[in-house]
């Protein structure tokens, strides 16, 4: 799911949903292809498309080497789009890496200078993840042209094995989670630094209040309030809070976990130690929450068993 200034998006498997919300009802439209060339959305529900204020991505599927950007107001209507090419920047690119981490985050990254950064696969030799950067710039009439370069990490022997888990967008920067290989810093300008050498089986990443959290599998937790640069490691974070995705809704930090069905939480860091309050979750049954955005007055929720939407309001109800 993401948001423009007058509607919701919600993707679903070959389709990409738009609910605009006015007095009354909300208008709803529902697309299967972008603009004048018709090229579908993923049918892979574990294939998920970045989304910025500006543009969107999509690839129908992992083996596609030729990957869609189009403008995210009026996106499929406009005929506007271009293209990242990975045969282009790199002869031997087989297919796009999706996200292998249980979090539910995109294939792929927007920082907040409009930079996409995500993985693909190649021919040849294991022990090199590759990366797509590409430079996107909005024009004139919804338009939008891209410069893609390629960025390489080449593994030593002993790690070449790692693969790529997830790619998230912080500030100017990306950070991607490499299993063993650790976590490697990519900057706008395609320079890569390994900022934590160990393995992680890091499950998701996202920032809050100027620090950054890479929640782990194993009740682990990775902290940085360095940009990135450096991390310090806590155990002892419960079930609950390894496995959940993250999202702001008003002023709060909610989190999404499926560990024991629907649950809602939010959640407020103290350094280290946290306090987590659960919410309410009546009304959305027992099928999985894959998206939570807040419109106005209204937090919309996309689960596997339809869309949902709840007044702010009552949203922030604590469940007894």
């Amino acid at each position: 799911m993401s948001k423009t200034a007058n509607s919701v998006l919600v993707q679903s498997p070959v389709f990409l949903n738009i609910i605009t919300p006015k007095p009354g009802s909300p208008a709803y439209r529902q697309f299967g292809y972008i603009g004048r060339v018709a090229v579908g959305f993923p049918a892979d529900v574990y294939l998920r498309m970045p989304f910025s204020a500006d543009f969107f991505v999509s690839a129908y599927s992992v083996q596609d080497t030729l990957v869609t950007l189009a403008p995210t107001a009026e996106p499929v209507t406009t005929g506007y789009s271009t293209y990242v090419r990975l045969r282009k920047i790199d002869p031997q690119a087989i297919g796009i890496t999706a996200n292998k981490s249980p979090s539910g985050l995109p294939f792929g990254a927007i920082n907040k200078h409009n930079y996409l950064l995500f993985g693909y696969q190649a021919a040849g030799p294991a022990g090199n993840l590759n990366f797509a950067l590409t430079k996107v710039t909005r024009q004139a009439v919804g338009n939008i042209t891209a410069q893609t370069q390629r960025v390489r990490i080449a593994l030593p022997l002993a790690l070449a094995g790692s693969q790529l888990r997830w790619i998230k967008a912080i500030d100017d920067y990306f950070l991607v989670g490499c299993e063993d290989a650790g976590l490697y810093k990519i900057r706008e300008d395609g320079s890569v630094t390994c900022v934590f050498a160990a393995p992680t089986l890091a499950t998701t990443c996202y920032q809050w209040q100027s620090t950054v959290y890479v929640p782990e599998s194993d009740g682990s937790i990775l902290v940085s309030t360095t940009n990135g640069d450096s991390w310090q490691r806590y155990q002892g974070m419960p079930p609950v809070l390894r496995f959940a995705t993250y999202h702001a809704v008003g002023d709060s930090l909610v989190g999404v976990s499926q560990a024991l069905g629907p649950q809602l939480f939010t959640l407020n860091w103290r350094g280290p130690a946290y306090r987590l309050r659960v919410l309410r979750n009546d009304g959305l049954g027992q099928g999985e929450v894959r998206g939570l955005e807040q419109f106005g007055d209204t937090v919309y929720a996309g689960t596997t068993g339809g869309l949902f939407r709840q007044p702010t309001k009552g949203f922030f109800v604590t469940k007894q």
